[in-house]
């Protein structure tokens, strides 16, 4: 047995694949501020101790990536709104890399802690956004958005929490937390 599809054919008008001037703008800044961090994260690798060096490239690379991806991502397909969302999750990661970069090379302060705090337990809710609106970058329903809300207060709240225990950083909330979104 055989199936036959027709491929409609789709004709557009010359401005549709062009992005509105300032998502364009939006998605240069997001991709240009992460993979500043980035770079900036790395400038700490020299005063970071030995053992935390290799750990320390990861996350730096892997937040370099992510930036790399969202930025193609939100130049390729202007319209949908994943790539801006991969830029806001990859520079709030690269907030992280680089609290913890300078902490870990001796320079980071209680400006550093909140930040790396806040910053690792809004994560996990930003996986879950980033999830759940694959494939395009829309909610497919509109009770995601309240499943979504919902996740980003508790989000929140546990950042907060991870805030006030500084300077430990227990990582099995961050975990639990990742494991139910």
């Amino acid at each position: 047995m055989t199936t036959t599809m027709d491929v409609p054919l789709v004709t557009t008008s010359t401005g549709v694949g062009v992005a509105p001037s300032g998502r364009r703008l939006a998605s240069l800044a997001l991709t240009a501020a992460v993979l500043g961090a980035a770079a900036w994260a790395a400038t700490f690798l020299t005063d970071t101790p030995a053992d935390d060096v290799p750990l320390q490239a990861i996350r730096i690379g892997l937040v370099a990536v992510w930036g790399l991806v969202g930025g193609a991502l939100a130049l390729r397909r202007p319209r949908e709104p994943l790539g801006l969302l991969v830029l806001a999750g990859a520079l709030v990661g690269a907030s992280a890399v680089v609290a913890s970069a300078a902490l870990l090379a001796g320079h980071g302060g209680t400006v550093a802690e909140l930040v790396r705090a806040l910053a690792v337990g809004v994560l996990p809710a930003l996986a879950m956004h980033v999830a759940a609106v694959l494939p395009n970058g829309w909610l497919a329903r509109p009770s995601h958005r309240t499943l979504l809300v919902a996740c980003y207060v508790v989000a929140l709240a546990l950042a907060v929490g991870l805030a006030t225990a500084r300077p430990d950083l227990p990582l099995w909330v961050v975990a639990v937390e990742a494991l139910l979104a």
